[in-house]
């Protein structure tokens, strides 16, 4: 069995459907595992990229269902990674969030990331190694960078969604900056010259 395959967990879109896309983009059979089993939304790649997807539904937090969906991936191709990238996130304040909503959160965020691990590793022992790679950011985003003007109440900015900028990365601290304020700022500028210019 010549080919190689890696699998990726959460990888019917978002980031998971762009680290589907570049490892297809790199030649590796991808077995994408989602809930709902669909091939990744992602515009990246023609045909022959997409030949490489095979899109299998599975729940990630159950190791049968997992151990499944790898047997259909392991009969085309040999498998020599993961990529835990499965999450789910609950918009709601603590106070608010439901015993069983933070279990479902747990199962998928971190319990699937042993199930999957170790449904993965004898495959990658039988195919001389490989890598396990699990994706999970945390940003700060500080007061200064939430507006124009810092904001004396944070209060109006929760249960809300925003886009924002990574301006600083931090490797030795393992943290990622964010500002909503450059964001602002730069779309400000652009309506600026855009009025001055026409």
């Amino acid at each position: 069995m010549g080919e190689r395959a890696i699998i990726v967990t959460g990888a019917s879109r978002g980031i998971g459907a762009a680290i589907a896309a570049q490892l297809a983009e790199a030649d590796f059979i991808v077995g994408g595992l989602s809930r709902s089993g669909e091939l990744p939304r992602c515009d990246r790649g023609g045909p022959a990229v997409r030949s490489r997807w095979i899109a299998l539904a599975a729940d990630v937090t159950k190791p049968t269902a997992v151990c499944q969906a790898v047997e259909q991936i392991a009969a085309r191709a040999s498998i020599v990674g993961l990529v835990n990238n499965a999450g789910l996130h609950t918009e709601a304040r603590s106070e608010e969030l439901t015993i069983d909503d933070w279990n479902a959160q747990l199962a998928v965020n971190a319990t699937s990331v042993l199930a999957c691990s170790q449904v993965i590793y004898p495959h990658l022992v039988k195919n001389g190694g490989g890598l396990i790679v699990n994706i999970g950011v945390e940003a700060f985003l500080p007061a200064s960078q939430i507006d124009i003007i810092p904001p004396k109440n944070l209060a109006q900015f929760i249960g809300n969604v925003y886009e924002f900028k990574v301006v600083k990365i931090n490797q030795e601290r393992q943290n990622i900056v964010l500002s909503r304020r450059e964001l602002i700022e730069a779309e400000r500028d652009e309506k600026r010259n855009k009025l001055l210019t026409d």
